[in-house]
């Protein structure tokens, strides 16, 4: 049985990880959350689910990370920072020398990365840098897939998720979205009147 963790278990993108690998029932999970009954209530099958154990802490609590690592085939760091948060190259050191690390899948903007988006007109790429229109669900899939891959194909690469399948639901809650975002990035002095929305 193959272990996987995910990270911001409770997050779009982590929460569709769980969805996508409690399909395989030869698969155990590590979901990693910092409220436990949030992940309940999200996933409520979590509470009884022999084949997902929930681990809770802050990203930066090194030891609750590296238990929800340990004999891990993979884990997916989906957690929203731009920093090396929590530090592998700590838990590889604490560990012992001959650990095996899983692989790690960090979920990052296709914006980030230039070979991603070279050959997007300015404009579309600054509207990509605000949103995407592939469901959570695909990306997860996407990103199983490529941590199962049994040739390595995927390995330190960038790897980018197209919708294939037709025109993807525009999310109704993308326009107050990207308002409050303008309105915080160009008034940074209204952030506490605007409503929390993502």
């Amino acid at each position: 049985m193959a272990n996987y963790a995910v990270f911001d278990a409770t997050g779009n993108c982590g929460s569709s990880l769980i969805d996508v690998l409690l399909k395989s029932p030869n698969k155990k999970i590590h979901a990693y959350c910092r409220n436990k009954e949030k992940l309940i209530r999200m996933i409520p099958v979590a509470a009884e689910n022999k084949g997902l154990q929930v681990f809770e802490g802050q990203i930066d609590n090194v030891d609750v990370f590296a238990c929800c690592i340990r004999r891990c085939k993979a884990a997916f760091l989906t957690v929203s920072m731009n920093d090396n948060v929590p530090d592998f190259r700590q838990l590889k050191a604490e560990e012992h020398s001959n650990a095996k690390m899983p692989k790690v899948a960090v979920l990052s903007s296709c914006s980030l990365e230039d070979k991603l988006c070279r050959n997007l007109p300015r404009w579309f790429h600054w509207a990509v840098l605000q949103e995407t229109f592939v469901s959570y669900l695909d990306l997860s899939a996407a990103m199983v897939e490529a941590a199962d891959d049994p040739d390595n194909r995927y390995d330190m690469k960038d790897v980018t998720v197209h919708n294939t399948a037709g025109s993807a639901k525009f999310p109704v809650w993308l326009p107050p979205l990207a308002f409050c975002g303008i309105r915080r990035h160009f008034f940074p002095w209204l952030h506490p009147y605007l409503p929390l929305l993502g």
